[in-house]
């Protein structure tokens, strides 16, 4: 593990700072890590486990989501049964006009990253293995906000009875919010909006506390 992280970073180090190279440098990143079995655990929630590398931390739980921390960021992390459950294809198209912008696809797993530049922080999106994490983060901890989620949807493994079970209770709950995870917040108007960077920080704020 730890000489899989240190060809990472040295790869990260020695590329300079044109964005093509930039989006070669995460794409390689992305490459190493997912086409990786992952079969690292050290995390159990309800109806799956994952793993947490080191320097993140699990701050909270909102039903069936993860808050979690790392150096001064947020990550939301969403598990979706519904579309684990009915096998749902990912539709996603690249966007040339966000900061960085890729459809993920290995070892049968489908998925995408985004990261849009919002004022002076970066919103990250990233959707694999039927999972997603979203994090708002600055610049400087683009990378490794990135390195973090692809180990960590990477390695989610849902428990097929108690996804079943979690299923039955979500239609037993008309009203329960599902969030469409195989639409990244542009498609739905509302990635730039001022509350979603707010829900992000303010309940990871809430389960600190």
């Amino acid at each position: 593990m730890k000489k899989l992280l240190f060809v990472i970073f040295c790869m990260l180090a020695f590329t300079s700072c044109n964005i093509k190279q930039i989006d070669i440098a995460k794409e390689n990143m992305l490459d190493i890590i997912l086409n990786e079995d992952n079969t690292l655990i050290n995390t159990i929630s309800t109806g799956y486990k994952y793993y947490i590398p080191n320097g993140v931390t699990l701050i909270g739980r909102n039903k069936y989501n993860e808050i979690l921390y790392s150096k001064g960021d947020y990550y939301y992390l969403y598990v979706d049964f519904v579309s684990y459950y009915n096998k749902v294809k990912l539709g996603y198209e690249e966007n040339e006009y966000a900061y960085y912008s890729k459809k993920l696809n290995y070892k049968d797993k489908e998925g995408y990253i985004e990261i849009t530049k919002i004022n002076d922080k970066y919103f990250i999106e990233m959707m694999y293995n039927y999972s997603k994490i979203e994090a708002y983060v600055k610049e400087a901890n683009i990378d490794e906000a990135v390195l973090n989620s692809s180990y960590i949807l990477s390695s989610i493994k849902i428990n097929d009875i108690l996804m079943k079970s979690n299923l039955k209770s979500f239609e037993d709950k008309k009203k329960e919010e599902y969030l469409n995870i195989f639409v990244p917040k542009r498609e739905e108007g509302t990635f730039l909006e001022p509350e979603i960077i707010d829900e992000i920080e303010e309940a990871g704020k809430e389960s600190e506390e």
